[in-house]
């Protein structure tokens, strides 16, 4: 299996975010609150053709869907989200999870090597 690697993006502090979200789409900008060291989008729905480009510049700058949402401290609720600085979990598969693939691979081969 071949591995691409995309570019990553460089990470950027939350007044660095929140000055392009001015820029690129300064209404957005009354919707947004930090909590903690993100940044969320606590807005109307973004969802429909009509946001399509509002989306893309969001997404532009990092943010990212949540499905879930995460709820402030004052009940607001926002479904998109950036990490800022931040760092986020990396998820990785476990090593038993691996080995047990390349043992499969191994018996196979041993197997057809005896013509069975």
């Amino acid at each position: 299996m071949v591995k691409i690697n995309r570019p990553s993006r460089p990470r950027l502090s939350s007044e660095d975010v929140m000055a392009q979200l001015t820029e690129l789409a300064p209404h957005l900008v009354e919707h947004c609150r930090m909590d903690r060291e993100w940044i969320w989008y606590c807005g109307p729905s973004l969802q429909g053709e009509g946001n399509r480009a509002t989306r893309e510049i969001i997404k532009q700058l990092c943010f990212r869907f949540s499905p879930g949402g995460h709820v402030m401290a004052d009940g607001a609720k926002g479904h998109w989200g950036n990490a800022c600085l931040r760092p986020t979990p990396t998820r990785r598969k476990s090593a038993s999870r691996t080995d047990h693939a390349t043992e499969q691979d191994f018996i196979i081969s041993q197997l057809a090597d005896l013509g069975l």
